[in-house]
């Protein structure tokens, strides 16, 4: 269960230690140190590393510099842990501002206890223009939704694919929903809500781009998308579809994953 409270608490421990951690790095002297073996003993020899005009110094410290040797220490230490600390930070902030609907809440209720999730999970980012979206408005041949699932008709088997990771990820997401463009609308086959901007991303299933025209298609649809602020690897991403060969589930959703930043 998500515990709201208890990341809450780590993320201030981690603040503490954050803050712990830039004032060693404010304190200490200037450079790296590093440790080279020499002799039989194998006895360590401390070096400092420095950059004088932008050219590289390495310089040997004698024993005798004992609080220098301990201030890099720290340092090279500081610099270690602080790279951990904001990995985790990262992780647990992104823990509460995003939490997928798992399956026990939509078995309970789903939508329908919306405030109640809101209270333990936090507000989810919305959109307006999201929400006035009308799914499978696509005019053209709705008939070859042939693909019958849970979710809704699809038209492939892909589509079908794509739109259960979605789920899966606990992504709000729209199909064949109408984008207007300058001059034309084209219905994306999915339009998902960015679950930390609130932000429309777009993305398109090419099943047949080892066809020429198909390709040619779909350059000119690039365009459009393109005059109307949607821009591929920014807001646009296409997932293309091999013949005769089914998309890799475990890859597809690493990278839909790695899209929203999951």
């Amino acid at each position: 269960m998500f515990n709201t409270a208890r990341i809450k608490h780590e993320l201030k421990r981690l603040g503490m230690i954050r803050e712990k951690i830039e004032k060693v790095l404010d304190a200490a002297p200037e450079g790296t140190i590093y440790f080279r073996r020499r002799g039989k003993k194998q006895t360590p020899l401390p070096y400092r590393l420095i950059f004088i005009e932008k050219k590289r110094k390495r310089t040997r410290i004698p024993d005798s510099e004992e609080k220098l040797i301990k201030g890099l220490r720290y340092k090279k230490y500081a610099k270690h842990i602080r790279a951990r600390v904001l990995r985790n930070i990262r992780a647990l902030q992104q823990s509460l501002l995003y939490q997928p609907l798992d399956e026990s809440f939509l078995a309970f209720g789903g939508e329908l206890f919306a405030d109640c999730r809101e209270y333990f999970f936090g507000k989810r980012p919305g959109n307006v223009a999201f929400d006035a979206l009308k799914e499978r408005q696509n005019p053209f041949q709705p008939e070859q939704r042939r693909v019958k699932t849970k979710l809704g008709a699809f038209r492939t088997k892909g589509e079908r694919d794509i739109a259960f990771i979605l789920a899966e990820l606990g992504l709000r997401f729209k199909y064949e929903a109408a984008c207007m463009l300058p001059g034309v609308t084209r219905y994306p086959d999915f339009t998902v809500l960015h679950p930390m901007t609130g932000e429309l991303i777009y993305i398109e299933l090419c099943g047949l781009m080892h066809k020429a025209g198909y390709r040619e298609d779909m350059a000119e649809k690039l365009e459009e998308y393109a005059r109307g602020g949607i821009y591929l690897g920014y807001n646009l991403f296409i997932i293309t579809e091999l013949p005769d060969r089914d998309l890799d589930m475990e890859a597809l959703t690493d990278h839909i994953r790695g899209i929203f930043g999951l």
